[in-house]
């Protein structure tokens, strides 16, 4: 036998036990046998609480210590041993393999010497000894760990790269990825907010979004960061009746640009030789700057590709070159989205390498296989599209298209619609593609039918994923590392629970403590059998934060940035509250316009307890442009120049694209982004028009009869946006030639000039002093030269020298003043147009200055004059109703001033109760008050000819004289009254009106069309 001596043997037994389960009796009993002091038999303590064990089932931990030898072990119930060794005794595999099976065979004998010394074990162990050696030579030589289950999660947080990482020591249960995936449908797809708010108030994970058509638009917004109540706000923000309008705004065009626009129809354009037909019926423009405008404001940017987005996102389109069905995950998203919903005739195709893109509907409009192609393991799709339309419903070509297309892709549905676990398809009736009236209703229905299909959602889940097998009471929780836990942690926490815990609640109690933001380090330990389940908690708290540093700003000083902060120094570190606060300061970031601002890196200082924030505000360093052909670089950089070494700013490059497209030189303008060392470079994409073209106009009214307008000539005259056209007017009373050379911005300055040659030939009614009418016929021929400045795009100040052959002759009637005449003038001259239309504006000023003059000295001209002008005007809408135009007009010259150069007063636009030019003089002043009221009648009619209505009173007042005269009397005014209804219509505005004055002279007016 082998004994060790009792000095040379210490026990300490540690027991625990379940709560109200065993009696305190039987604990007091184990003590009292461990207080026992055998005689010469070391290890009876031992033996007597192992008696106990197998007695009561406790758990018991001994500590036994031995001469160079220093080990633990405990034991739980009949069954189960965990056996360790102590962190200060390191053993050799020889050791282990050797001397631990001897010593237990030791022990085993030892147990079996004292069981045949004590009577109260006696009656056990007769006729057992041999079982009983062989079951403790099993029990202590079983490797460590064997019987006894334990289960230790920790996570640990880290401040890595730009990001606050949770690392773990366990890897979470398998969740089958989510993907969701929208079908196409127009404004059906408002539908895919209701569901996006269902999934979000049950918690459903959404890994993938892939989307066709408006299902690309709402995912993509979604995955950008948008929330479902902010993409509902922004889809009833848009004016969808005007979404396929690419007009460019009045506003963003220069002087020169605004009078092309305001009386020309119809642009035919050519192509080597050749009228070219538009792709489509709008270029796309305008849903290509919305999509830009609420991409670069979004939280997350793809700078690379669309997996850097909250959440990874599949944009589906069809390429027209191969016919083949195209996924886009990177690139530019508004350009992604704006191609996947550019149907064929609505919108032009998307450019893109090789590929024209169009709706991604025309291959499938419930993309579910590309969703399964990305990996994930339950797809819900969200099917909105329509059925096929009536015979009513089919008349315009994209009608006939989406009619088409409709009855192409029902089989391809049917499959793609049979591979999704979870399929929503609501029944909508019979809600047009087109009809965006209906838009809180869809969403509402989304939302509700969604819910319907939570529980077979969570379902799905549940069985994809792996279930836990641990399902047990825990007997005692221990917490180290911190004295207290804050209430509404604990409320939270499972594990203080009395129901049965799960591996889930484990997971999701450390994932809760890790991410309540206090904790640096959190370990949870469990220590179970099949009776006692015993839970350690151990929290390491960050220390007390010293300082906050932030690096890299240079828009705005720490303090500004350290304002958004929750987190201060002289409290303890929370990386909760740290990422709120990053959210905060990248959300000022893009509020103000900087998209591509973001966090660089996070350094956590130990021992300083600083935290470091490097900032990244997004810096370009280039400009690059792409897709121009003719046109010089340089006229598509100089709007983006100012951007170059600057920090990126979306308000700014918004306006850079619109002004851009305000060239009329490209069917689409856009951006994109190239990551470069210490910055990015911002590439400008463009698509040219040709730039020869014609274009077409007329007018009809009671005063000047039919005209035709004619415009031919290129407007990018060797790639530099210079104008060179040939225009003309014809009709019963007017004729126009002219050739006109015109640089509305001289390479990068806003310096324009204006070369203009003309004939002109007009008849118009003459009313004389005397009270005689007549008629009288005036031709010019002359050169015109403008250089000046633009101010921005809303007026110019020009210095003009003219020179010009004038005859003024009889027509009918009574005319006494014929001449023929050689002029050579010096003008200035400066406007201001801020008007939004030129037929029915609702607001903005029109304002322009003149001052003439006919120098002999300089220009050696027999015609000496001088005359100065000034015209004020202001529309004014109150209440979106009701408009106010206010006038006034003051014109004086000297009495040397020629017939021809007289100011002119009467006509529709001027001076009711008159007919256009019945009045000339030397002095004019005019003052008018106009209101005008939009009639119900037609109001934003869907009408193809006639769109609004309106009816509009005016008053005017004033006077001419014949010479100048700066003292008035009373009957040297005179007033006009008149009213007008007016349509809006195909061929530009209607006016039916009738005028008169308080010398007892009336005229009714008939007008259709833009004026000259």
């Amino acid at each position: 036998m082998l004994f060790f001596s009792q000095r040379a043997i210490r026990a300490l037994v540690i027991v625990q036990t379940r709560p109200f389960r065993y009696p305190h009796f039987l604990i007091g009993k184990i003590i009292q046998r461990l207080s026992v002091q055998p005689n010469g038999k070391p290890l009876h303590a031992t033996v007597a609480v192992i008696k106990s064990i197998i007695e009561y089932q406790f758990l018991v931990k001994f500590h036994v210590s031995i001469p160079f030898f220093d080990f633990r072990f405990f034991t739980i119930g009949r069954k189960y041993v965990k056996f360790k060794v102590n962190d200060r005794w390191k053993c050799s595999k020889i050791t282990q393999k050797i001397f631990f099976p001897l010593f237990s065979f030791c022990i085993s004998l030892n147990f079996i010497y004292l069981t045949q010394n004590k009577n109260q074990l006696r009656a056990q162990m007769t006729g057992h000894k041999i079982k009983q050696f062989v079951l403790f030579f099993l029990l202590f030589s079983l490797p460590p760990g064997i019987f006894a289950q334990q289960v230790v999660l920790s996570r640990q947080v880290e401040l890595t790269g730009n990001k606050i990482i949770y690392r773990a020591n366990y890897s979470e249960p398998h969740r089958p990825g989510v993907g969701l995936v929208l079908s196409g449908g127009g404004s059906r797809g408002m539908f895919h907010i209701g569901v996006l708010k269902a999934l979000e108030k049950h918690h459903i994970p959404v890994d993938l979004i892939v989307g066709t058509s408006i299902g690309s638009v709402i995912g993509g917004l979604y995955a950008s960061g948008y929330t479902p109540d902010q993409i509902a706000r922004i889809m009833k923000s848009i004016n969808w009746k005007d979404i396929y309008r690419d007009e460019t705004q009045r506003t963003a065009l220069y002087m020169g640009q605004k009078g092309e626009q305001d009386r020309y129809l119809l642009p035919i354009r050519f192509n080597h030789g050749k009228p070219y037909i538009p792709e489509a019926y709008s270029p796309g423009q305008k849903i290509l700057n919305l999509l830009t405008d609420l991409v670069l404001k979004a939280q997350y940017q793809a700078v690379n590709n669309f997996d850097n987005l909250k959440i990874p996102f599949r944009a589906v389109c069809t390429d027209l070159v191969s016919g083949k069905l195209v996924t886009l995950k990177d690139g530019d998203l508004a350009e992604a989205m704006s191609a996947s919903s550019s149907f064929p005739l609505l919108f032009s195709p998307v450019h893109r390498d090789s590929m024209l893109l169009v709706d991604g509907g025309l291959r499938s409009n419930l993309p579910v296989s590309v969703a399964r192609r990305a990996g994930v393991g339950l797809v819900i799709a969200v099917d909105v599209s329509s059925d096929l339309r009536h015979l009513s419903e089919i008349s315009a070509p994209w009608e006939i298209v989406d009619q088409a297309t409709t009855i192409m892709t029902v089989l391809s549905k049917r499959l793609e619609s049979q591979s999704a676990d979870v399929l929503i398809h609501p029944k909508l009736g019979h809600i047009l593609n087109s009809d965006f009236n209906k838009i809180d209703s869809l969403i509402r229905l989304g939302e509700e039918q969604a819910e319907k299909y939570i529980p077979a959602i969570q379902k799905l889940l549940k069985e994809k994923t792996r279930q836990p097998v641990m399902n047990c009471a825990i007997d005692s929780v221990i917490v180290t590392g911190v004295s207290t836990l804050p209430v509404d942690l604990y409320t939270r926490l499972r594990i203080f629970s009395d129901r049965k815990l799960t591996e889930k609640d484990l997971l999701q109690d450390v994932d809760l403590l890790a991410g309540y933001g206090e904790f640096q380090q959190v370990t949870v330990r469990l220590d179970t059998s099949d009776d006692l389940h015993i839970l350690s908690v151990n929290l390491r708290p960050w220390p007390v934060l010293n300082e906050i540093e932030i690096r890299g700003n240079h828009q705005y000083p720490d303090s500004a940035l350290l304002k958004l902060f929750s987190l201060r120094t002289g409290q303890r570190f929370n990386h909760a509250l740290l990422q709120n606060d990053l959210a905060r300061l990248i959300h000022k970031y893009r509020n103000d316009g900087f998209s591509l601002a973001l966090i660089r890196s996070l350094t956590w200082t130990p021992g300083q307890n600083r935290l470091t924030i490097t900032l990244d505000e997004g810096t370009i360093k280039n400009i690059l442009v792409t897709g121009n052909l003719k046109t010089k670089d340089i006229i598509i950089k100089r709007e983006f120049l100012f951007q170059k070494g600057k920090v990126f700013n979306y308000k700014s490059v918004a306006r850079a694209i619109q002004n851009t497209y305000a060239t009329q030189l490209f069917k689409r303008v856009g951006v994109d982004f190239k990551p470069v060392k210490d910055g990015y470079d911002l590439v400008v994409k463009v698509e040219e028009k040709s730039s020869v073209l014609l274009r077409l106009g007329g007018k009809y009214d009671t005063e000047r009869r039919a005209q035709v307008y004619l415009e031919f000539g290129d407007e990018n005259l060797l790639g530099r946006g210079v104008r060179l056209m040939a225009n003309t007017r014809f009709g019963n009373r007017d004729l126009d030639l002219g050739v006109n050379l015109r640089n509305d911005r001289i390479l990068t300055t806003y310096l324009t000039f204006n070369l203009n040659m003309y004939y002109h030939k007009e008849l118009n009614p003459y009313t004389g002093w005397d009270g005689n009418r007549g008629g009288y016929r005036e031709t010019r021929l002359g050169l015109r030269l403008q250089v000046g400045q633009q101010v921005r795009r809303i007026g110019q100040l020009v210095f003009e020298l003219r020179q010009e052959h004038i005859v003024d002759s009889t027509w009918y009637g009574a005319f006494t003043r014929p001449q023929d005449i050689e002029l050579r003038t010096f003008a200035i001259r400066a406007v201001t147009d801020k008007r939004n239309r030129i037929d029915f504006p609702t607001r903005g000023i029109y304002n322009y200055w003149a001052f003439e003059s006919g120098n002999r000295l300089v220009l050696e001209t027999k015609e000496v004059y001088t005359k100065a002008l000034v015209n004020l005007e202001g529309f004014y809408t109150f209440r979106k109703v009701g408009t106010w135009h206010l006038r006034m007009f003051f014109g004086l010259g000297d009495k040397t001033m020629p017939f021809s150069e007289n100011f002119r007063m009467g006509g529709l636009d001027n001076f009711y109760g008159l007919h256009q030019n019945e009045y000339f003089g030397r002095q004019m002043i005019i003052t008018s008050v106009e209101y005008r009221r939009k009639l119900p009648f037609l109001a934003n009619s869907d009408n193809f000819l006639f769109k609004n209505s309106y009816l509009s009173v005016r008053y005017d007042f004033g006077g001419i004289w014949e010479n100048p005269n700066l003292v008035f009397t009373s009957e040297d005014f005179f007033s006009g009254v008149g009213v007008s209804f007016s349509l809006e219509t195909l061929f530009g505005p209607l006016h039916l009106a009738y005028g008169r004055t308080t010398r007892g002279t009336s005229v009714a007016y008939l007008s259709l069309g833009f004026s000259y």
